[in-house]
């Protein structure tokens, strides 16, 4: 969702760009009118947009291209547990609840972005290990993250981005690490 706002916004600032650097194609003075007298024009009409087409967003796997991209190869990092949740508020609101174990200590769980697409919450998460040469505590730690949202669903899935520490990546690459109903 925040990508296509993006790319209207791009488009938007490309049209007015290309807009602004066509000259004028008001019609040269004629014998009639003087250097000194502005040229006669046609009513004016709104500057047409330039037929540059905006670039288009990468391709993703997900079927309505909603939320970042996603890779089709399996999760390889530590378990991660989704609990589906409905608060008793008014209006009711949704939560899921991912629980994710580490290892060791030094990881860290940050919620990316949230959706409900076709009555299914997908849930974008960046799991950061520690530096390689990094020292840590010898113990299972667990991290929470939760979603809360007014829309309903039925199910939900876990995204998750594998990172290291001090690694700088030009993509994430998330991929399906659990699912719930």
């Amino acid at each position: 969702m925040r990508l296509r706002a993006y790319v209207q916004v791009l488009a938007l600032a490309c049209c007015a760009a290309a807009c602004q650097s066509q000259p004028s194609q008001s019609s040269p003075p004629s014998s009639k009118q003087t250097a000194s007298q502005p040229p006669l024009s046609k009513q004016s009409s709104p500057p047409t947009p330039s037929k540059q087409t905006p670039p288009s967003p990468p391709p993703s796997d997900h079927s309505e291209n909603v939320g970042p991209v996603t890779s089709k190869e399996a999760y390889a990092g530590p378990p991660v547990k989704v609990q589906l949740l409905q608060l008793q508020t008014y209006p009711p609101q949704n939560q899921v609840n991912i629980e994710i174990v580490a290892p060791t200590g030094g990881w860290s769980l940050e919620l990316d972005e949230g959706d409900v697409v076709g009555g299914v919450a997908k849930i974008f998460l960046t799991l950061e290990r520690p530096a390689a040469n990094e020292m840590v505590t010898q113990a299972l730690v667990t991290h929470t993250k939760s979603f809360i949202t007014t829309e309903p669903f039925t199910a939900a899935q876990a995204y998750v981005h594998l990172a290291q520490r001090g690694v700088q990546t030009l993509t994430t690459d998330y991929r399906l690490a659990a699912s719930a109903k």
